[in-house]
C-alpha cells in the first residue's frame, strides 16, 4: 500500500490539500494557546497587595465642624461595594480638650491597608497622630486631626 495513492490521497483515505489545511488550522490553534497560557513578557516587579488589618481611630473634628456632632450617629460609615463597613462610627462623645474649650471626638473602626513602609492608610488618609482625616459618608463629610491610632483587638 502506498502513501500518496494516484489520486492524491493520503491512505487512499484523505486529500492532501484537506489534510495540509488541517494542518495549519491546528499550528494556528496550537500558538494561540502558546501565546494564551504561556506569555513571553513577564512582569519585572510583581506588586503585592497591602495588607489590611482594623484599627480602632479617634478623630477630633475641626472646631468650626463641632456643630456636626448633632448630624453625626454611632453606625454611620462607609461600605464597601458588597455592602461590608469600611469604616463604622462606633462612638461620638464632647470631651474637655483644653481650657474651656470642647471639642467632638469621633472614635471609628476601619479597614485600612499597611503600605510596604510600615504607613497605615485609609483611602487617601494617612493614619496617625496630627494627620487631616477625611471621612465621606452619605450624610456629612467629616473632617477632623487624627488623635490615636490603635489596631483592633477583634
Amino acid at each position: 500500500m502506498q502513501l500518496i495513492d494516484k489520486n492524491g490521497k493520503i491512505f487512499g483515505k484523505v486529500n492532501i490539500l484537506d489534510f495540509a489545511v488541517l494542518l495549519l488550522v491546528l499550528l494556528v490553534v496550537f500558538i494561540v494557546a502558546i501565546n494564551k497560557f504561556f506569555p513571553d513578557r513577564v512582569p519585572g516587579v510583581i506588586r503585592r497587595m497591602p495588607q489590611q488589618k482594623e484599627f480602632i481611630v479617634k478623630v477630633i473634628l475641626d472646631k468650626e465642624r463641632n456643630w456636626l456632632a448633632d448630624y453625626i450617629k454611632t453606625g454611620d460609615g462607609q461600605r464597601d461595594l458588597e455592602n461590608n463597613f469600611m469604616a463604622e462610627i462606633i462612638k461620638v462623645k464632647k470631651a474637655k480638650i483644653a481650657d474651656n474649650t470642647y471639642s467632638v471626638i469621633i472614635t471609628l473602626r476601619l479597614k485600612a491597608n499597611i503600605e510596604p513602609g510600615g504607613f497605615i492608610v485609609y483611602g487617601s488618609n494617612l493614619l496617625r497622630p496630627g494627620e487631616n482625616f477625611v471621612l465621606e459618608t452619605k450624610g456629612y463629610l467629616l473632617k477632623g486631626l487624627v488623635y490615636s491610632v490603635e489596631e483592633s483587638a477583634d
